[in-house]
């Protein structure tokens, strides 16, 4: 905090204020003569001649000195500032951070909080003088600088100020601060940065810079009122790449960000699709859609969720894209006969399977192609291949060779416990049949089962089985076993993948179960189930970043165009990825679904959703606030900590409080006197 006076020069009229007392001193009353006979009305005219010595003189000198003092300090106009340097002379360079993320679009007094921080940005450069510099840094998510220097054009900024529109980005608080510092590094003078900004509590917390010592920071916070507020946030489908007829799960996620429980109807959109369901979320809390959907064509099906409107409109949609397969692409490794003609021969059966014979080729076994692949007699080779097929989220259907060695089943399953592994496995053949049991009648695979119109997966007899040690059971998952025990079919989990160790032989001589009923809709419900669980990406974007998109040979780079959800074409330019052509746009904004197209015919599509972050409209409270600067209600009070308060008004009117009071106690005074005498 500083004191200082404007016109110090002043200061030697202070010797003034003496002048009460002075006058007190030398300007007595000339005593009223009297005409006595005793000396008693001699001693009464002394008495009050002694006028320094009652009370009422006091008190008089004491108000006339301070008139004296307030009108000689009016004259010398002091300031007082909280600021160091601020109020003196000299050029002084400030840099606004004016937040213009989506949380700034909320609606409030009638304006958006960005018309109001941007009306206060304006208020402060008009008050800046000639000699100030200034610039203006867009806080969003690659926060931008409206010049590359700061500058006199104070008129530029003010018109920048009118122009620019609310984004749906989020904010980088970080970035755009490291920009003003950046900016006002080699500057000399005084420096300070204003921040601008509704300081919602998802992008603000947690910050706590540390600004250099030469440059002052002042925080005006936007927006008055918590609003709460519904969002869309994610869309989930499972399986998330169907086949033609598949039933298909698609859910949505809401969140409420407000303190008491909302309800709202959900709509959906997925081509020809149309549904809605009325939920609801509890406060502070998230609730979740589910739709049934079945796709009857193979392709990209554009999906899409909203909500009506409210307060926060822009996070009411949300936009996602479903591959629908023609197939399941299935790769085939054969070493022995059996089971292998029984699975060559049901998987043909089913037209959603594209079934490839798979050999190895200079010793090496590539099944990059493949999500689900059988193994009929595996003898131990390949291990490295088939984990690093699993480990990319696709699945393994093994069906061991008799004698196989148990260390490599283990290492095939990833299980480092030698428990059931030891030695080599055997046929082993009883005097009676062996009989199955469902170990976990409730999961997936057995769900088509459960009305019993497509036979008993466990329905059958053995009269052979690889003599697996049934604490097998307890390192996975069993889903069917013997009777007394022995594994069947159990599942192990391998990185993203699956493994199902398959004990069910097929060789004629040892069952029947392969030309059973439920033979067929088993291997069709295990490989529908056992297909790959990662699906197709498709990378969503989000406002201010930018879409990419990787083409084929023979597409020309030049010849591919992106439109927005308003079917406005967006600015791209080619480049190279890795020795592949590469096309990639400008910053996006607007949310929804873009396409890609060459020649005028859809190559791809591109979704860009609201950020979930800038939907919690909570602000951080004041209390928070004082770590990031001095606050201020608004660039009058930011006027009055820049440039000093001036106190002579203050004086002024200090002053005329004493002439009255003055002027009271002469009067009251001097009746006094008069009735006494």
């Amino acid at each position: 905090m500083n004191f200082f006076l404007s016109n110090g020069f002043l200061l030697p009229f202070l010797v003034l204020a003496l002048a009460p007392l002075l006058l007190h001193l030398f300007a007595k009353t000339k005593p009223r003569i009297y005409k006595f006979s005793s000396n008693m009305f001699l001693k009464r005219s002394a008495r009050k001649s002694m006028r320094m010595k009652r009370p009422y003189d006091i008190l008089l000198l004491i108000l006339r000195t301070l008139l004296f003092l307030a009108i000689i300090a009016i004259f010398l106009k002091p300031v007082l500032s909280l600021f160091p340097g601020s109020g003196l002379a000299g050029t002084k360079t400030m840099v606004l951070i004016v937040d213009v993320s989506a949380s700034m679009g909320v609606h409030e007094g009638g304006r958006t909080r960005m018309a109001a921080a941007c009306a206060e940005a304006a208020d402060i450069i008009t008050s800046l003088s000639s000699n100030d510099k200034a610039n203006i840094v867009w806080l969003q998510a690659t926060p931008t600088a409206e010049y590359p220097v700061a500058g006199s054009n104070l008129a530029g900024l003010r018109d920048a100020l009118l122009r620019k529109e609310i984004t749906n980005e989020s904010g980088n608080v970080d970035e755009a601060l490291k920009v003003a510092f950046e900016m006002l590094r080699d500057i000399k003078g005084r420096k300070q940065i204003c921040i601008i900004s509704d300081y919602q509590a998802s992008q603000w917390e947690g910050r706590n810079f540390q600004a250099p010592d030469d440059i002052d920071i002042v925080n005006i916070k936007i927006g008055k009122k918590f609003i709460g507020n519904l969002a869309l946030s994610r869309i989930l489908a499972s399986p998330s790449e169907p086949l033609p007829g598949e039933s298909v799960d698609i859910t949505c996620e809401l969140k409420n960000f407000s303190p008491e429980p909302r309800c709202c109807t959900v709509f959906f959109r997925a081509g020809e699709v149309r549904r809605n369901r009325k939920i609801m979320i509890p406060a502070n809390n998230s609730s979740t859609a589910l739709f049934k959907a079945v796709f009857r064509k193979p392709g990209i099906v554009p999906l899409e969720f909203f909500i009506g409107s409210d307060d926060f409109p822009p996070d009411n949609n949300i936009n996602g894209l479903l591959q629908v397969r023609d197939n399941i692409r299935v790769a085939f490794v054969k070493s022995r006969k059996y089971p292998a003609w029984f699975w060559n021969r049901a998987l043909r059966a089913l037209p959603f399977i594209k079934l490839t014979v798979v050999s190895p080729e200079d010793g090496k076994l590539d099944l990059q192609p493949y999500e689900v692949c059988l193994v009929s007699g595996w003898d131990g080779r390949y291990i490295e291949e088939f984990r690093e097929f699993m480990q990319n989220g696709n699945t393994l259907i093994c069906s061991p060779a008799p004698e196989l060695d148990g260390s490599k089943l283990a290492a095939l399953a990833g299980i480092t416990s030698k428990a059931g592994f030891s030695g080599k496995i055997p046929i082993e053949t009883g005097e009676k049949p062996y009989f199955l049991k469902l170990n976990m009648p409730s999961d997936p695979i057995f769900k088509l089962f459960a009305s019993g119109e497509y036979g008993d997966p466990a329905g059958g007899e053995f009269l052979s089985r690889l003599s697996l040690n049934p604490e097998l059971n307890k390192l996975g998952k069993s889903l069917i076993a013997f009777a007394d025990g022995v594994p069947a079919l159990i599942r192990f989990k391998e990185g993203a993948g699956r493994l199902y160790l398959w004990n069910l032989p097929l060789a004629p001589e040892a069952s029947h179960w392969g030309s059973r009923i439920q033979f067929l809709p088993f291997m069709a419900e295990l490989v529908l189930k056992g297909k790959s669980h990662t699906g197709k990406h498709f990378p969503v974007y989000y406002p201010g970043g930018k879409m990419s998109l990787e083409l084929n040979s023979g597409i020309s780079a030049k010849a591919v165009k992106l439109f927005n959800p308003e079917d406005k074409p967006v600015a791209v330019k080619d480049s190279m990825n890795g020795g592949k052509p590469l096309v990639r746009s400008c910053p996006v904004d607007v949310c929804g679904l873009y396409s890609w197209k060459y020649h005028g015919s859809r190559i791809g599509y591109g979704i860009v959703n609201f950020p979930v972050v800038e939907s919690d409209l909570r602000q951080l409270p004041k209390s928070k606030l004082a770590r990031f600067g001095a606050m201020v209600s608004g660039s009058r009070e930011l006027r009055v900590l820049d440039q000093g308060l001036d106190l002579w008004p203050m004086l002024l009117a200090a002053a005329v409080v004493l002439l009255i009071l003055e002027s009271l106690v002469m009067f009251f005074g001097r009746n006094k006197i008069g009735s006494k005498a």
